[in-house]
């Protein structure tokens, strides 16, 4: 058992994270905006809000 808490502890995923635009921001929001379209609700109200920012936030 220590073998196994072991290797959570000191389990690592190590990558580079780069401006690189690997999706395009318009096919996001085409996503997002269909997820929340369809995606059901809570007496079907519909009140489901997303917020995204993309460029701002990346380059500040």
């Amino acid at each position: 058992m220590k073998d196994f808490n072991q290797a959570i502890e000191k389990r690592r995923s190590i990558y580079a994270i780069s401006s690189e635009e690997v999706v395009p921001a318009e096919r996001i929001h085409e996503l997002v905006n269909h997820a929340v379209k369809y995606t059901p609700s809570a007496f079907n109200s519909q009140s489901a809000r997303v917020n995204s920012s993309f460029q701002y936030y990346i380059h500040r």
